[in-house]
């Protein structure tokens, strides 16, 4: 059965940001880039919300990440990827497709139809709504 899962940095207080939206508090180096490298050869769905999303796609396809960390960029840039947005109008990061609505819906019929499973990277707006 298709699993959804979460790769989110949190506080053990339950924080993923401080007050100004800022998480340049976030570990990744080391540890949580073999964590990361490792989970992309799962070949998960990667699922996020618009502003990680937006993150992710301004790092990921450059030059930098491939030289900090060449496997995880590779694995992030091939993997299917899905960002849930209403404002987004198109997806201009490889293997990306927008869900504009009925993310609950979205989510249920890809679990069911799909073989792969997904992770959810950071957005925790969206994991509050699938939590």
């Amino acid at each position: 059965m298709t699993k959804l899962t979460s790769f989110t940095f949190i506080s053990l207080n339950g924080f993923y940001k401080d007050l100004h939206e800022n998480i340049d508090w976030h570990q990744h180096g080391g540890e949580e880039a073999d964590y990361s490298a490792e989970s992309l050869k799962s070949n998960s769905i990667l699922l996020f919300g618009r502003i990680t999303f937006e993150m992710m796609k301004s790092f990921w396809p450059s030059q930098m990440a491939y030289d900090a960390f060449p496997e995880v960029a590779e694995g992030m840039n091939k993997a299917e990827k899905l960002v849930v947005s209403k404002s987004l109008k198109a997806a201009d990061w490889q293997n990306t497709k927008i869900i504009k609505e009925n993310l609950i819906e979205e989510i249920t019929t890809l679990k069911k139809s799909r073989d792969k499973d997904i992770t959810l990277l950071g957005s925790g707006k969206i994991l509050k709504q699938l939590a």
